[in-house]
């Protein structure tokens, strides 16, 4: 704990009188702290010779006298076992904040300790309803209702191919574009205006305009409506050739549950062992993975084409 010098009047006298060194070393302080002082109180310093400076040392009457805030109790351990389990539960610049300390401590106690990294897309379970609410708002305003980063969401939604919402202050409706909501499919709508069918689809709802259903390929029959839940909107998308937002809204509508998409493979060292061992096909086909996961794998490691 750092301590202060109190200033008694017989100290403060002192001042000026001899070299900050020699005054200094009366007082048992820095040279620094008289200087200062000195300075403060605009009293100029001393022209002493040498040899004045030889003085003897301070005279019991106006003897240092210093305070200091230590408590007399024993000072406390600052990793206690409930900082330590908090490690890994936020990230490092929370905790640092919380606990008045930089991040870097913090980063450096957790890694001594082997902890992992608090990482958001890690912790969240992406249920159907969940999943139902990306691209349907910005990745800001996804991350805010999920309790999650905006990295978490767009990353999620990048890897199911989920266009970004655009907002509709950057969109300029015309007339003619308006007056083509509910007479044609939203993704005729988007072919015919260049606006992102998500944004047709939302600014039509907005207006309650009905979807569009007629003899066009994005007419809802009972055979069609069959297909819905059986896949993922985007897959259901791409049978019916109509955007995945139509699917999603007219899946919802039925209340049809929605198909969550397969995880991503976890490879095991057994399998990563294999890759080059046999074509890409015959892999693929083992592990119950596709191709494109197979081949991407083994270029990230670096391994060989398989030749035969």
């Amino acid at each position: 704990m750092k301590s202060s010098y109190v200033w008694t009047a017989e100290a403060i006298a002192l001042l000026g009188t001899d070299t900050d060194s020699a005054i200094a070393q009366k007082l048992g302080i820095t040279i620094g702290v008289v200087a200062g002082k000195r300075t403060r109180l605009n009293i100029l310093p001393s022209r002493a010779s040498a040899a004045i400076a030889d003085v003897p040392t301070t005279p019991p009457a106006i003897k240092a006298t210093r305070i200091t805030t230590r408590s007399s109790e024993p000072k406390q351990k600052f990793w206690t076992p409930e900082r330590t389990k908090m490690l890994g539960t936020k990230n490092d610049y929370e905790l640092g904040k919380l606990w008045g300390v930089s991040h870097k401590r913090v980063t450096s106690k957790r890694n001594g300790m082997g902890i992992e990294a608090f990482n958001k897309h890690s912790r969240i379970e992406w249920t159907p309803e969940k999943l139902a609410i990306l691209g349907t708002m910005t990745d800001i305003d996804a991350a805010k209702l999920l309790g999650v980063s905006r990295s978490c969401v767009h990353l999620r939604r990048t890897e199911l191919e989920i266009p970004a919402f655009v907002t509709q202050q950057e969109i300029t409706w015309t007339e003619e574009a308006l007056g083509l909501l509910g007479m044609m499919t939203d993704k005729d709508v988007s072919a015919r205006t260049g606006i992102p069918s998500g944004s047709v689809a939302y600014k039509r709802n907005q207006l309650l305009i009905d979807a569009f259903v007629g003899e066009a390929s994005s007419s809802w029959t009972p055979e069609r409506d069959a297909i819905l839940g059986t896949m993922t909107d985007r897959e259901a998308a791409a049978v019916l050739g109509v955007c995945h937002q139509t699917v999603m809204l007219r899946r919802n509508a039925l209340g049809i549950p929605a198909t969550i998409p397969k995880p991503r493979h976890t490879w095991t060292p057994d399998q990563e062992q294999r890759l080059g061992t046999a074509t890409d096909s015959q892999l693929s086909r083992d592990f119950g993975v596709s191709l494109n996961v197979v081949s991407r794998k083994r270029s990230q490691l670096g391994i060989e084409r398989f030749a035969a």
